[in-house]
């Protein structure tokens, strides 16, 4: 089950326009397009090393955390 703040994930599909038609590669620079990656609250250690590892490996400067949305609100 998904938490409900990820609830417009399923609009996208609607929302994005068509940039181009399949089969066409588009280049482009992921470090503009990713501020930061968000691993789930109850992500175990070793998931969060690994998706930082790989981004480490593939050049992305974006931050690797984990998510705080089971924090207690303040």
């Amino acid at each position: 089950m998904r938490h409900r703040r990820y609830d417009q994930e399923d609009t996208w599909p609607e929302v994005l326009p068509d940039i181009a038609p399949a089969g066409v590669d588009v280049g482009v620079n992921p470090n503009v397009l990713i501020e930061a990656v968000v691993v789930a609250p109850e992500a175990t250690e070793w998931l969060l090393e690994l998706v930082q590892a790989v981004s480490r490996r593939y050049g992305l400067t974006a931050s690797v955390a984990r998510s705080d949305l089971d924090e207690e609100p303040v």
